[in-house]
This record gives C-alpha cells, sequence and structure tokens, in this order.
C-alpha cells in the first residue's frame, strides 16, 4: 500500500472541501464538526475512516457490544449514518488503539 498526496492544503487560509472531490479514504482526526465537508470530497461509495466521531451501530457490530449498548449507538449514530447512506458511502469509526484494524481499512488503496 502506498500512500500519497497529490496537492498540500494549508488548512488555515484554504478549504479542502472546496478544492478535492472524488476521494476514495478520508481519516478523519478531527470529528462530527468536520463531516458534512469530509463527505463532500469523497466519490460515491467512498469512505470515512473516523477516530474522533460518534461511535454507530457498525462499530457496535464490530466490538461485540450488547444488545442494549448497540441499540443505543445506533440511535445517537444515525444522523451520521444516513448523511453517509444519502451517498452511498461509508462512515466507520474507530478507536485511536485499533491500529491492526485501521490499516486494514486501507489494504485496497
Amino acid at each position: 500500500m502506498k500512500l500519497r498526496a497529490d496537492e498540500f492544503f494549508d488548512y488555515r487560509n484554504q478549504d479542502y472541501s472546496e478544492n478535492l472531490y472524488d476521494v476514495d479514504y478520508l481519516l478523519d482526526t478531527v470529528g462530527d464538526k468536520e463531516l458534512e465537508k469530509e463527505f463532500k470530497v469523497l466519490k460515491n461509495g467512498g469512505k470515512l475512516i473516523s477516530l474522533k466521531g460518534m461511535p454507530n451501530s457498525e462499530f457496535s457490530d464490530r466490538v461485540g457490544l450488547g444488545f442494549f449498548k448497540k441499540m443505543i449507538l445506533k440511535w445517537v449514530g444515525r444522523g451520521n449514518d444516513k448523511m453517509a447512506d444519502k451517498i452511498n458511502q461509508n462512515i466507520i469509526f474507530y478507536l485511536s488503539n485499533e491500529w491492526k484494524a485501521i490499516s486494514a481499512s486501507f489494504k485496497n488503496c
């Protein structure tokens, strides 16, 4: 796997969401306040890997939480899931210590 940057953006002076598009994968380290912009730059079918966003039902299924915890995370993460589903994208939440799983998400790059 090779990761590379075609362009660099000065986040203090440039809005990346106005200059990027059709991104396959995006690693979110900021959280919910940037989600709308992040989804805007992803291509159809793209994946948003989040380290700071709200855990959702995908996360609760993956880590094997019990029924009630799954229902709570499904409810609190529903807004982000709806935003992703509306544009045929995926949001995958990871705890920051899940490095092996995070790197596996990028294997198809």
